[in-house]
C-alpha cells in the first residue's frame, strides 16, 4: 500500500476541476482525479514541478514537459501563480476537498485570465461555477 500522499501540481487544481466539468484528452488526468474522488478528504501534497500525472503521461521526459518548447517553464510559472493566489506553500499538505474549497473560493474569471492567459480559462471559470468535484 502507497503510503504518501498524491502529490499535485498547483495549476493542476484547476485543470482537475475543468476535467470534471467538461472531460477532455489529457493522458493522466483521469487516473489522478478518480483516486482523488474515492476520497475527498484524503491529504494531498500541493507542489510546483512534477506531480502525480506528470510521471506516467507520454510528455513527460527528463523531468519537465515537453508537450511543446517553453512548456515546462510556463506550467512552474502557473504553479507558482495557483499558490500565491490560494496562499498555499510549495509542499504544503492538505485535504483535496480543502484544496478545491480554495479553488472555488479564490478564482473566477479575470483572475484565470491573468493566471493562465494561454489556456482555455473561460471554460475553467465556468467548470469553477459548477463545482463538480
Amino acid at each position: 500500500m502507497n503510503s504518501r500522499p498524491p502529490v499535485i501540481r498547483c495549476h493542476h487544481l484547476g485543470c482537475l476541476v475543468d476535467f470534471a466539468a467538461f472531460g477532455g484528452s489529457h493522458p493522466t488526468l483521469p487516473a489522478l482525479l478518480a483516486r482523488l474522488r474515492e476520497n475527498p478528504d484524503q491529504i494531498v501534497r500541493v507542489v510546483v514541478g512534477q506531480d502525480d500525472a506528470c510521471l506516467p503521461c507520454p510528455f513527460w521526459n527528463d523531468g519537465q514537459c515537453t508537450q511543446r518548447p517553453g512548456r515546462e517553464e510556463r506550467n512552474r510559472a502557473k504553479d507558482e501563480r495557483f499558490l500565491t493566489i490560494l496562499a498555499l506553500e510549495d509542499g504544503q499538505e492538505l485535504s483535496f476537498r480543502q484544496a478545491m474549497a480554495l479553488v472555488y473560493e479564490r478564482l473566477g474569471r479575470d483572475l484565470l485570465a491573468q493566471l493562465c492567459p494561454s489556456c482555455h480559462f473561460g471554460q475553467c471559470a465556468t467548470a469553477i461555477g459548477r463545482r463538480p468535484i
